[in-house]
């Protein structure tokens, strides 16, 4: 989102005469209308969907992403069961059991061939073991999401467990893995903290018990 201070565009119009303020004004309707564009970014196509470069983006929400390109296609953080979870009013609801609404989940996510797991809390992890399972997607994630992932019954030749600085080649695109830290809250504590270091004997079912050990993820068509 991009605020304009519109007072500080009016200054910058009448100082720079008019001709130079149209120019400005033309070239701030371009950027907020195409983002990047004057940078070099690629425009999208009128009717939508992958620009030349073939490589279509669609995002769910929270950190919910799929990248889409050839035949391929990679999740990141795909969750769709929204609740009333209480934690934007710092009232976390740590036994409210987790929704899975599998029907909601077949309408969007048809296929996948890697999961990326950027943290363990609810609304980035808790609709994997079901979209794993379903399309044997490869789930990529740390320690703490690799453990869940097999508490919840996916394979463990599909399960690959990273700590930051793996580099994997796949046909036609690599991934990148590279540690991070989640964000502090207002309390200037981490929300849900800790770590799965052994497989429980099921996958974390509620808010409280998340699996929040963090990575980030780079992924980039190669060629």
């Amino acid at each position: 989102m991009c605020f304009v201070d519109v007072e500080w565009s009016r200054r910058g119009f009448l100082a720079g005469g008019v001709t130079a303020g149209i120019a400005a004004a033309a070239t701030l309707g371009r950027s907020l209308l195409t983002p990047g564009a004057a940078e070099g970014a690629e425009t999208s196509p009128r009717g939508g969907g992958p620009g030349t470069a073939g490589v279509n983006f669609k995002w769910f929400g929270t950190n919910g992403w799929e990248i889409a390109f050839g035949s391929k296609t990679i999740l990141i953080d795909p969750w769709f069961n929204r609740f009333e979870s209480g934690f934007l009013q710092n009232t976390l609801k740590m036994d409210t059991v987790l929704p899975t609404d599998t029907t909601l989940i077949d309408q969007h996510v048809k296929q996948a061939d890697q999961i990326l797991i950027g943290h363990g809390h609810w609304d980035h992890m808790a609709d994997v073991p079901y979209i794993a399972k379903k399309t044997g997607a490869m789930v990529i994630g740390s320690e703490s999401h690799a453990n869940c992932m097999r508490a919840a019954g996916v394979p463990e030749g599909k399960i690959v467990q990273v700590k930051g600085g793996e580099y994997m080649q796949f046909d036609g695109y690599t991934i990148e893995v590279f540690p991070s830290v989640h964000s502090m809250g207002g309390t200037k504590k981490y929300a849900v903290p800790g770590h799965v270091v052994s497989v429980p004997s099921t996958c974390p079912s509620r808010p409280g018990i998340s699996a929040a050990s963090t990575g980030t993820w780079r992924t980039w068509t190669s060629g």
